[in-house]
């Protein structure tokens, strides 16, 4: 070997020693924004919280940590504004804690304005999804069966195309309730004052505001109670909710509509619920990063969040301010569950489009 050669060879593996250490300065000094895309109190917004409180210091550089709330058309106007660089550069500072809506790349809505599979996906996180209503739903309900009595439900929503207003059209619809949807709520916590001044009698929520909010301000007071938790699919087909809620008393949406109807349910409407609730509780929130953002802090961040699993005061704050473990997604498992989306039959994309108004 020449000794050119000899001292590019050394340089080589001085950069490669080098690159491990310049990543793990990236964020050092710096401002981290932490997009959420529902207003200030809601589920979600409590949710970010929790992690931003432990975040930065399994980050190389110990970045400042900011949230910053954007709330508006049930969750996509912050998915679109960090999607087409109105929020944040793809300079890797700038990065959005979000639910995901199923709905939009499942018919293709106009709404969402980046395709998913643009973002930089971090990783993501699951979530079971719990609906409950007032107990004085007219003319009063004794257990969630009744729902499909054809009492006068209003339940409250986000927006029509959210997957959370789609599945309620399509749950009530299923049992048979009388119900509307009143819609343009910007937060869970908006949504459970305008519950506990009886402005409207059911809703769902995710487990944040249902543990925080929920449980101690309408269901331990008694003013309200849980109708079913969202299940997902099993590999035998089977629809099943959480060993966490089923210890509560807390049935599946499939198991109570038996006990009300004395079969389980079918059709396009259940087909396309059972998408949209696997996908949104098995990727109950995206952490996003805008299109182009270079790979080092994507994987940075990702490596601070499989650190972050493993800090005992970060899951004890978890369990103490959501009630439930953490359950983190990889980005490639995140990948493959929005790729489900794909495969839904024309059948329960069309009862999706009903469900949001569209002929």
């Amino acid at each position: 070997m020449t000794k050119r050669r000899s001292v590019l060879a050394f340089a080589l593996v001085l950069a490669a020693m080098a690159g491990p250490a310049n990543a793990a300065n990236f964020y050092e000094g710096k401002i981290l924004a932490v997009v959420v895309n529902y207003g200030a109190g809601g589920n979600i917004d409590t949710e970010a919280r929790v992690y931003v409180r432990h975040l930065a210091k399994h980050i190389p550089g110990n970045p400042t940590i900011v949230v910053q709330n954007v709330a508006g058309a049930g969750g996509m106007s912050a998915i679109n504004q960090l999607g087409m660089g109105v929020l944040g550069k793809p300079d890797g500072l700038t990065v959005g804690f979000v639910t995901l809506n199923p709905i939009a790349p499942m018919v293709d809505d106009p709404v969402l304005r980046v395709p998913y599979e643009k973002f930089g996906l971090v990783a993501g996180l699951g979530g079971w999804i719990v609906a409950y209503g007032r107990k004085d739903i007219k003319p009063g309900i004794a257990k969630p069966a009744d729902m499909a009595k054809g009492f006068d439900v209003f339940a409250a929503g986000y927006a029509a195309s959210s997957n959370h207003d789609v599945r309620l059209h399509l749950t009530l619809d299923m049992m048979g309730a009388k119900f509307k949807v009143v819609t343009g709520f910007q937060s869970a916590g908006e949504v459970n004052q305008a519950m506990e001044r009886r402005e409207i009698n059911f809703t769902s929520s995710s487990a944040p505001a249902f543990y925080s909010q929920v449980l101690p301000n309408l269901i331990r007071p008694g003013h309200a109670m849980p109708m079913w938790v969202y299940g997902v699919s099993t590999p035998d087909g089977r629809e099943i909710g959480s060993a966490e809620h089923e210890r509560q008393g807390i049935k599946s949406f499939a198991d109570v509509y038996a006990e009300a109807h004395g079969k389980k349910p079918s059709g396009p409407q259940y087909e396309a619920y059972r998408v949209i609730t696997d996908v949104s509780t098995r990727l109950s929130r995206g952490i996003l990063m805008p299109p182009n953002t270079p790979a080092e802090p994507i994987n940075e961040l990702y490596k601070a969040f499989v650190s972050l699993m493993k800090d005992k005061d970060f899951l004890d704050d978890h369990v103490r301010v959501i009630g439930v473990q953490p359950e983190l997604v990889s980005p490639e498992d995140g990948r493959s569950y929005l790729a489900q989306l794909a495969k839904t039959s024309p059948e329960a994309k069309a009862a999706v489009k009903q469900a949001i108004g569209r002929k």
